[in-house]
């Protein structure tokens, strides 16, 4: 009973944590629609270099979110090296997925600054 409560528990807390990441995204997104509303209605100007720059995505969140992934990835790889009980190297193989999905985003984040110029 006992192996079944740990993996469970560990995908559920690691649901919690994906949908209030997701929710947070949701509200952050809301309060600058509902800023963006309330400016319009009563009558200020706002300039479309504004409304761009509340709305476009902050550069360094790719380097942030890079940097975040290859560091849990090279996390679950070491501690399988360190795992004493069972020296398989699975943990490896599951760590290097966030460690090229962390590489994509440094690449993108690299890449930004050509793309936003155009």
């Amino acid at each position: 009973m006992e192996a079944i409560i740990v993996p469970v528990a560990f995908f559920v807390t690691l649901a919690v944590i994906v949908v209030a990441a997701l929710f947070i995204n949701y509200k952050n997104k809301s309060q600058i629609q509902q800023t963006l509303q309330l400016s319009i209605e009563k009558g200020q100007d706002l300039s479309p270099d504004l409304v761009k720059q509340l709305l476009r995505d902050k550069p360094f969140n790719d380097l942030k979110k890079g940097i975040t992934l290859i560091s849990i990835g090279l996390a679950l790889a070491v501690f399988s090296l360190f795992d004493i009980s069972e020296q398989d190297f699975e943990l490896v193989g599951i760590g290097l997925i966030p460690v090229i999905i962390g590489l994509g985003y440094i690449v993108i984040w690299k890449l930004r600054p050509k793309f936003d110029d155009q």
